[in-house]
């Protein structure tokens, strides 16, 4: 769900209001998700299948390694580079 662009009525802006938190909490969720799996900010060049395969895999990995306290795995300058430029390649398209 996306903020309105531009609020009319006071049911826009109440809705406006109350969407922007929950979207945060869920954008540093997938920020957090990306940074464990570099291969998600990257983007997935395989089949349609796989990429579901591999979203669902490293949703369940993540799952289990946050409980757990599992540290984020080392990453490489380059690698984060490439991901924040990524990252701010997919912002700026939408």
């Amino acid at each position: 769900m996306t903020p309105l662009n531009t609020s009319t009525t006071p049911a826009e802006e109440i809705y406006n209001e109350s969407i922007i938190p929950s979207r945060n909490v869920i954008e540093r969720s997938y920020g957090v998700w990306k940074k464990r799996y570099p291969c998600l900010a990257m983007g997935l060049r395989v089949h349609l299948d796989t990429a579901q395969a591999v979203t669902l895999g490293t949703a369940v990995l993540h799952n289990i390694a946050c409980p757990n306290n599992e540290a984020m795995p080392p990453i490489s300058p380059e690698q984060e580079n490439a991901i924040n430029m990524n990252l701010n390649l997919n912002l700026t398209r939408y």
